[in-house]
């Protein structure tokens, strides 16, 4: 639509210019006016146009101006997206080893506690011994 726009505004302005030669090059006060006329005509017209053509351009900026913002919007969610998916595995990872080394305590623990017992039976049987 823009191109065109632009060649129709090339094409008014030369129209007019030819008018405006034409009523400068007219003897006659008559035909000269005639000439005028179209030419304030075609200023007219050019005006017209040249609305049409601010008109697209504002709406025009502000569409590709959306365009891009909701690209944005897109972009930001596609990467927060990533970012939760991220967290969710290492909170899972996390979760994991965290899982792991309460087993090996409660290993360990377990581990000591026997090792208490066995050592709390050694020393009695050793003092029974002795009474």
């Amino acid at each position: 639509m823009k191109p065109d726009l632009e060649r129709a505004l090339g094409m008014a302005h030369g129209v007019q210019a030819e008018y405006l030669l034409m009523a400068a090059s007219a003897e006659e006060k008559q035909v000269k006016q005639v000439f005028e006329a179209m030419a304030e005509d075609v200023d007219r017209h050019i005006k017209v146009l040249r609305s049409r053509q601010d008109y697209i351009q504002k709406w025009g900026d502000q569409l590709q101006q959306q365009q891009q913002a909701g690209g944005q919007n897109q972009q930001n969610q596609q990467n927060q997206q990533q970012n939760q998916q991220q967290n969710q595995q290492q909170n899972q990872q996390q979760n994991q080893q965290d899982q792991q080394q309460n087993q090996q305590d409660q290993q360990q623990n377990q581990q000591k506690a026997g090792d208490a017992q066995q050592s709390t039976g050694s020393q009695q049987s050793a003092s029974g011994g002795n009474n």
